[in-house]
């Protein structure tokens, strides 16, 4: 079984904080800033491939967050692994700053603050949320 998550799902208005909530919601806690707001680029697709449960996330280009606050409030000893599919993006923790270009595989502790800036990308992800924790799902 696969769910499909579109930010286009929600009116404008409130758009930008519904995908904020959605990827919060399956990354655990962040600030997420688009570049050009959430469009019909941002979308989420969570589903299983064998056994694995993998998501394949797609954004405009923008940033993401994890603070210390974020970090404190989730369960210690998470890790998200993925796949740089389309796009750069340029990571930054614990003061080591990784690029990440298409084909290339990234593992973050998300027990710990990261920021990452991104083009317009596409990501394959082994979700660090046990399926059916996403919000809107």
């Amino acid at each position: 079984m696969r769910t499909l998550l579109r930010a286009v799902a929600e009116p404008r208005a409130t758009r930008a904080a519904y995908w904020n909530e959605v990827v919060a919601g399956y990354l655990g806690g962040l600030d997420l800033r688009l570049d050009d707001g959430p469009d019909d680029r941002d979308e989420l697709m969570i589903g299983t491939v064998g056994p694995l449960q993998v998501a394949v996330s797609r954004s405009g280009p923008g940033e993401a967050t994890r603070t210390a606050a974020h970090a404190r409030r989730e369960d210690p000893g998470r890790y998200a692994l993925f796949v740089q599919a389309e796009g750069l993006t340029v990571s930054e923790q614990d003061g080591r700053v990784a690029r990440f270009a298409p084909g290339d595989i990234g593992i973050c502790d998300l027990s710990r603050p990261l920021h990452c800036a991104y083009s317009e990308l596409r990501a394959v992800m082994h979700p660090p949320r046990p399926p059916g924790a996403v919000p809107g799902s």
